[in-house]
C-alpha cells in the first residue's frame, strides 16, 4: 500500500486491533463522563490538555529518544506511546513476542477503561440507550 514497506503484517494487524480497542473504550469513557457531568468542560479538557500532553510523552510530536530520559521513561502512559511501540516492532520485523510487555500493558488499560466507565454509569444512575 502506498509503496510502504510494513514489515511484520500481523504485528500491525494485532497493533491496529489493539489500538482501536482502547481508543474506542478512551472515547466511551469521555463519552460517560460528558453525559454524567452534563457539560462539555472536562471532555474540552482531555482534548486540548490530556491528549497533547500524551502525544508529547508519547512520541507523535518529537522522537522519545530525543526528549529528556525521564519524560521518554513515561511513554509507557501514553495511547500514542504504545501504538508506535508496536508499529515500529513489526516494521523492524521483531517477532510478536517482543511487544508481550506492551501488548499486556495495553489490555490492562483498555479492561481498566471499560470498568471505570461502567462503574461511572452506575454510580450516576443515568439511563444510557443506543442510537
Amino acid at each position: 500500500v502506498l509503496g510502504v514497506y510494513w514489515g511484520n503484517v500481523i504485528g500491525v494487524a494485532v497493533g491496529v486491533l489493539l489500538m482501536s480497542l482502547i481508543i474506542g473504550a478512551f472515547g466511551m469513557m469521555l463519552s460517560i463522563i460528558t453525559l454524567t457531568k452534563g457539560t462539555y468542560s472536562i471532555a474540552n479538557f482531555f482534548e486540548f490538555v490530556i491528549i497533547q500532553l500524551m502525544a508529547l510523552v508519547g512520541g507523535s510530536f518529537i522522537p522519545i529518544e530525543v526528549l529528556p530520559e525521564a519524560v521518554g521513561n513515561l511513554s509507557f502512559l501514553s495511547l500514542s506511546g504504545l501504538g508506535l511501540k508496536m508499529y515500529t516492532n513489526a516494521m523492524y520485523e521483531l517477532p510478536l513476542s517482543a511487544n508481550n510487555e506492551t501488548y499486556s500493558i495495553v489490555i490492562t488499560y483498555t479492561v481498566a477503561i471499560f470498568i471505570i466507565s461502567f462503574l461511572m454509569i452506575q454510580v450516576s444512575g443515568k439511563k444510557v440507550t443506543a442510537c
